[in-house]
């Protein structure tokens, strides 16, 4: 990749960018809502290509975990998780490369061994780097067109890694 990016930066080292939406979470902790931020650093480009369906899976994994620390009480904090998350109401929330994955996790989901309930999907500025197949056999922006719960998708005008309407660089 260009531009000095490393993705074998040494923890140390690394922007805490998963901790941005703490003030977010915060809020949504005081209306009884559980959420997460899910550092993916080291999803990153290999061969040059960003790999959006490992972050679709690492996110249903730890939905696959969150699953069973709430059912058996299994959670490495002493049962704090047991019969305290509603697994049956699901939303997804990303931005950029995480706003791809999360709509990579929405469609994984529908294959996934034990499929989760994923009843939304808010994809914030997402990338349009990966393309998939659709249905009827031609190639589509995963981020624009895959989903197939609600969605709400923000556009960006100055991110670099997302295209406009028209397929532009913005």
């Amino acid at each position: 990749m260009s531009g000095g990016y490393s993705f074998n930066c040494p923890v140390a080292n690394r922007i805490p960018s998963h901790e941005g939406y703490n003030y977010i979470m915060e809020r949504l902790a005081s209306q009884g809502i559980f959420s997460i931020s899910i550092s993916a650093h080291d999803i990153q480009p290999g061969l040059g290509a960003w790999d959006y369906d490992a972050r679709g899976r690492l996110i249903l994994k730890f939905l696959d975990k969150l699953r069973k620390w709430t059912v058996n009480g299994t959670d490495p904090f002493g049962g704090i998780f047991a019969g305290k998350l509603n697994m049956s109401r699901i939303a997804l929330s990303g931005h950029s490369r995480g706003g791809e994955g999360v709509v990579a996790a929405q469609q994984l989901n529908t294959t996934w061994p034990t499929p989760h309930s994923i009843v939304a999907v808010n994809a914030i500025a997402p990338t349009d780097q990966n393309v998939v197949a659709s249905p009827s056999g031609s190639s589509a922006r995963c981020a624009a067109l895959c989903c197939t719960c609600p969605q709400l998708a923000r556009r960006s005008r100055r991110d670099g890694s997302s295209r406009g309407p028209l397929g532009a660089t913005t």
